[in-house]
């Protein structure tokens, strides 16, 4: 965890018999780094963001992989109780707002959702223009996001930003 309070955690996910795992390890750490460490070990309410590129850099054969990855993570959520909210973004050189964190109350809902969202339009990748959105859009109390709960958000990309100055400054 960095000294603002945001937690960078980098994956890399090369294999179709991972997820589940990897889901569920991502989950442990966000509890413990997010509530453990805070002394509310019971719970672990959180928003969750997930932000995935759609670009042309992208190959077809990875969407597959990373709806397994997001359904496997968010199998692990306790969505279902309420505890957790989940949220979608895609992005290009547009940002296509797939569902807010509170469209979907079980995870059922979600992984269906997130299997209708994911295609491959192609375009830049302008992860810039997404972080923006999320925070302007997707993190807000309109959109379903709840003051009193951390916000985590998942970017899924491989890690080349058309412009990634402007990465840079927005995640700043």
């Amino acid at each position: 965890m960095d000294e603002t309070g945001n937690l960078e955690l980098q994956l890399s996910v090369d294999s179709q018999s991972v997820p589940r795992v990897v889901g569920a390890c991502v989950y442990t750490v966000l509890c413990s780094v997010l509530w453990v460490n805070a002394g509310v070990p019971t719970e672990c309410r959180t928003d969750v963001i997930f932000m995935v590129d759609s670009s042309g850099s992208i190959r077809s054969s990875h969407y597959s992989l990373m709806e397994t990855f997001i359904s496997e993570l968010v199998a692990e959520l306790p969505i279902d109780t309420a505890v957790s909210r989940v949220g979608l973004v895609t992005f290009r050189h547009r940002v296509g707002r797939r569902f807010y964190l509170a469209d979907h109350s079980t995870v059922a809902a979600v992984q269906t959702a997130v299997s209708n969202a994911l295609t491959n339009p192609r375009g830049w990748t302008r992860t810039d223009r997404a972080m923006r959105f999320v925070r302007r859009r997707m993190l807000t109390t309109a959109a379903g996001d709840r003051s009193t709960v951390p916000n985590v958000v998942v970017l899924l990309t491989d890690g080349r930003s058309t412009f990634p100055r402007f990465t840079q400054v927005i995640s700043t």
